[in-house]
């Protein structure tokens, strides 16, 4: 048979898809934050920052040239580029457990969110993401955010609109 959860007294295979995807997300983002200091740091196997070397263009024109949020969080936050994709790894976490918890967060916003972090993840992470299950969970990640629904997010309780 196939694979169903039971939701609110409905069986929904878009959701056991959708809470299956968030699960991946969330160990995902999670493995990565524990490997970033030794792979990415300052004395890492290959550092990030040498990678995103300064120069005169600002982070706006650097992101249109390679569009992740690396640039942005560099940029406008101030912050190391190894601290960036922590902070990057632990927003996708944060979304990933929330669609694993929650019927609302399983929304098209929320997996469009945790596939664009992933791929600045993924965009700057060198040879140590460019595995067939990263290029895989991008695939994945992008038919969820098609599969899931078109809806915002509202109170734990209340109907998304």
């Amino acid at each position: 048979g196939y694979f169903v959860i039971m939701v609110a007294g409905k069986i929904t295979t878009r959701q056991a898809f959708l809470w299956g995807l968030g699960a991946v997300y969330l160990f995902a983002f999670l493995s990565l934050y524990l490997q970033i200091p030794g792979l990415y740091g300052i004395n890492g196997l290959i550092p990030v920052h040498r990678l995103m070397m300064k120069d005169s263009r600002s982070a706006w024109q650097r992101f249109t040239e390679q569009p992740t949020l690396l640039w942005l969080v560099r940029g406008y936050l101030m912050l190391s580029p190894e601290t960036g994709m922590e902070l990057i790894c632990l927003v996708g976490a944060a979304l990933g457990f929330g669609a694993l918890l929650f019927e609302f967060m399983r929304s098209s916003l929320t997996f469009a969110t945790m596939w664009y972090c992933y791929y600045s993840l993924y965009s700057h992470g060198e040879k140590f993401m460019w595995f067939q299950w990263d290029i895989l969970l991008l695939e994945t990640g992008f038919l969820g955010i098609i599969i899931a629904p078109l809806k915002f997010w509202k109170k734990i309780g209340g109907k998304a609109t």
